[in-house]
This record gives C-alpha cells, sequence and structure tokens, in this order.
C-alpha cells in the first residue's frame, strides 16, 4: 500500500487488504474454542480486544512522529512517510504473529479429507440445514451482521467526519491514537462485567450507546464535538 502512486491502484490493494483481514478475523476468533472454556470465553476475548488495542499504540505512535516530521518539520517526503508506516504495521503485524505459529494447538476442527476445499463448502452447506431448526442461531447471525456492519460503518466514517471539520492528517492520527488507548480500559470493564452480566444484556447496551453516538455524530459542529466522539466510539465495540 506505501507504494502505490495511483489511487485505483491503492484502492485495490486496500480492497484485498481489507478481505484478508477480515478473513483472518473469523480463523482468530475461532481460536477462542481452542484456548479457553465456555465460561471463560466471553472475558478471554474482551482481554485479547483490550491487549490488541493497547498493544497497537506502539506502531501507531511511531507512525504518528513519522508523519509529524513530514507535516510539521518536512524532514521526510510524504512517499517516504506512508511507505514507512506502512512497513513498520506489516513488521509489527508478522513479528506478533510468530509466537502464535509456534504456540497455538488447534484442538477442535472438521475433518477435511482428500479435498479441503470441496469439504469446506460442503460443511457451510450443512450449517445452512441446521439453521433452519436452530432459529436462534439464524437470528444471532442475521442480528450479528447488521451489528457489526453498524459499528465498523462509524469506525471508518469517524476520520471523514474529523477531515470535514477541519482536521489535518496529524489531527486525525492522534484522534486514532486516542480511541486505542481510552478503549483499553473499556474492553477490560465489559470482560469483568460478563462475569456478573449475561452477554444479550451488554449487547444490548453497546447498540443504544451506538445508537446515540450515531445521533450525535449527524448534529456535529465542532472540533471539539469531534473529540468527544473519538472518545466514545470505540467504549462500546466488545
Amino acid at each position: 500500500m506505501g507504494f502505490t502512486v495511483h489511487w485505483l491502484w491503492f484502492l485495490l490493494v486496500f480492497a484485498l487488504a481489507k478481505t484478508a483481514y477480515q478473513l483472518s478475523l473469523v480463523i482468530y476468533d475461532s481460536m477462542l474454542c481452542d484456548v479457553t472454556t465456555s465460561e471463560r470465553m466471553d472475558e478471554v476475548s474482551a482481554r485479547g480486544y483490550a491487549w490488541g488495542y493497547i498493544g497497537s499504540c506502539v506502531p501507531f505512535i511511531t507512525v504518528v512522529v513519522i508523519y509529524v516530521l513530514y507535516a510539521m518539520v518536512g524532514l521526510i517526503s510524504m512517499t517516504a512517510a506512508s511507505v514507512l508506516g506502512c512497513a513498520i504495521t506489516a513488521v509489527w503485524w508478522l513479528a506478533w504473529s510468530i509466537p502464535l505459529w509456534k504456540s497455538y494447538e488447534q484442538i477442535h476442527f472438521a475433518s477435511a479429507g482428500m479435498h479441503p476445499m470441496r469439504e469446506g463448502f460442503r460443511n457451510l452447506g450443512s450449517i445452512f440445514e441446521e439453521l433452519r431448526s436452530n432459529r436462534k442461531a439464524l437470528w444471532f447471525l442475521i442480528s450479528f451482521f447488521f451489528f457489526i456492519d453498524g459499528v465498523y460503518t462509524i469506525i471508518d466514517m469517524a476520520t471523514s467526519y474529523g477531515t470535514s471539520l477541519g482536521l489535518d492528517t496529524v489531527g486525525l492520527l492522534a484522534a486514532l491514537l486516542v480511541t486505542q488507548i481510552v478503549a483499553f480500559p473499556s474492553a477490560l470493564v465489559f470482560g469483568r462485567l460478563s462475569r456478573k452480566i449475561r452477554a444479550e444484556r451488554l449487547i444490548a447496551v453497546c447498540i443504544l450507546a451506538y445508537f446515540a453516538v450515531t445521533v450525535y455524530a449527524a448534529f456535529m459542529t465542532q472540533l471539539y464535538q469531534f473529540w468527544i466522539l473519538a472518545v466514545v466510539v470505540l467504549q462500546f465495540t466488545p
């Protein structure tokens, strides 16, 4: 992404990266079944989010410093700043994947036989058959589809709101950094609450909070209001 020089190529590479990222989350979430028990799954998931938020601040701060060198000091070019930012992020992800590859042991899996792709689609078809009789799982999947799409829409559009209110590139990066930091304690709190409060009630709170955030964003006119949005937007993701 850092080396693309035309918007069309950047769009294609971004779509590929986004698709690969979303597919990785499917596998990542499925690992919960192998690393913890069903009773602790909510808390372990919340902790994973929390430490992911705070851990990502390290390359994020490095990238912010690089863009500050470009925007305020002019020490490096915009192209060099983009390449370095993407390279640092890629190396960070790769380096922290190595311990996972070495220590993770998959316990739950479906035997694929000689043709894993064919068996995979066959298993997927059988799941749709099972959903006909399991209405709770069906409604959960439908509602989660709309819920998570709404979450990502708000997160992705937050930077567009900031730009429309006059925030520059360095300011946007700083706002995104703030969201990562404030989301850390929030995820831990939700993990603790999952011990005492049923998951569906916590999800209902998150949905109501995101509804309020959406209404609030629709009436933003000042830059300070955007900073309030940046602090709140990731508080209810778990």
